[in-house]
């Protein structure tokens, strides 16, 4: 028999996020750590909020567009040192981008040791 005032009576919905956080599901959320945004609960603020997530989509898709682009001049430089620059400027420019964009959003930054290989391999097959 249930009581008038609920107690014995399990909340279902309480129960399952009880047991999401017992098997960690909550650890790591992006944002973890910062605050809720403030305010913006206001008409139209879902289509806001939407359209900034859109338009930090875009710069990063230019970004990334760009970088792919300017790559190519990676390939004719004359020594590594000048590849390991340019490749530093390149995740420069990524990790300021990344900074404001959640982590399941970033654009992964170029791995100097990769680049570098792929460098080695044309600058034997130009000589």
């Amino acid at each position: 028999m249930v009581k008038a005032d609920g107690a014995g009576v399990k909340d279902p919905v309480e129960e399952q996020i009880k047991e999401a956080i017992a098997r960690g599901d909550f650890d790591n959320l992006p944002g973890q750590g910062r605050p809720l945004p403030k305010g913006d609960d206001g008409p139209g603020w879902w289509a806001r909020r939407q359209i900034e997530q859109m338009r930090r989509q875009d710069r990063l898709a230019e970004l990334s567009a760009r970088i792919d682009r300017d790559l190519g001049e990676v390939w004719v430089l004359r020594d590594e040192a000048a590849v390991r620059e340019r490749v530093a400027e390149f995740n420069a420019e990524i990790g300021a981008a990344n900074g404001d964009v959640p982590v399941d959003e970033q654009l992964q930054p170029l791995d100097p040791a990769e680049v570098l290989a792929t460098w080695r391999r044309m600058y034997r097959a130009r000589r």
